[in-house]
């Protein structure tokens, strides 16, 4: 049977149709026959495009993260202060939830599912560079008397909680504080820079101004 539909933009609406699936329902839960319908094709025009429902997951997962892992990478190599680095991350992975506000839970709940199949698709199953590469900048301000002594393991699940606490916790906080999305946004703005002050407080000696 033809299927009617315009195939040059099939693939964007199956794409888009399977993250805000994939993302309400986790995995386990998405269903194809979902997707096709949200997009408005038949299913044999999607097992078209994408054979079977991993695939189809994979590809919205690694695209959450195709750019934001390697520019982190690139920023952390590159960037000689410490303290520098921790205000582009922080910049950074904050940046990425505000674009997709859905992924943080998405990510909690995919992760406690299969936390390998999460490492394999966001780390192409390598021990990740990018917290290679922080450690090593750590350490280094550490010897150069920058920072106080801290495990790089607290380090980093400060830095992480402290950016991804707020979309989690985001329905509840709205609720107990009673504010708007726009109020949301606008604290999320200045918390990129709030996080990065605490979390530079919180471990610089006294000899850094």
């Amino acid at each position: 049977m033809a299927v009617h539909v315009d195939e040059s933009h099939a693939r964007t609406r199956i794409l888009e149709a399977a993250r805000q699936e994939f993302f309400k329902k986790g995995y386990e839960g998405a269903r194809m026959q979902a997707i096709a319908d949200a997009a408005g094709i038949n299913k044999a025009l999607l097992h078209y495009y994408f054979n079977n429902k991993e695939t189809l997951f994979n590809e919205i997962f690694e695209a959450s993260f195709r750019k934001f892992i390697p520019h982190v990478e690139e920023m952390i190599v590159n960037e000689k202060d410490f303290f520098t680095i921790i205000r582009k991350f922080v910049q950074a992975y904050i940046s990425l939830m505000q674009a997709q506000p859905s992924l943080p839970l998405f990510l909690f709940h995919e992760i406690n599912k299969d936390a390998d199949r999460v490492f394999k698709l966001i780390f192409n199953n390598e021990q990740p560079t990018m917290l290679l590469q922080l450690k090593q900048k750590l350490d280094i301000a550490q010897k150069g008397n920058q920072i106080k002594p801290i495990r790089f393991e607290q380090f980093v699940m400060n830095m992480m909680s402290m950016c991804i606490f707020p979309f989690l916790a985001k329905p509840m906080m709205q609720r107990v504080m009673n504010f708007s999305e726009q109020d949301f946004d606008e604290m999320m703005e200045h918390r990129k820079q709030q996080v990065a002050d605490f979390l530079i407080d919180a471990i610089k000696t006294n000899n850094i101004q």
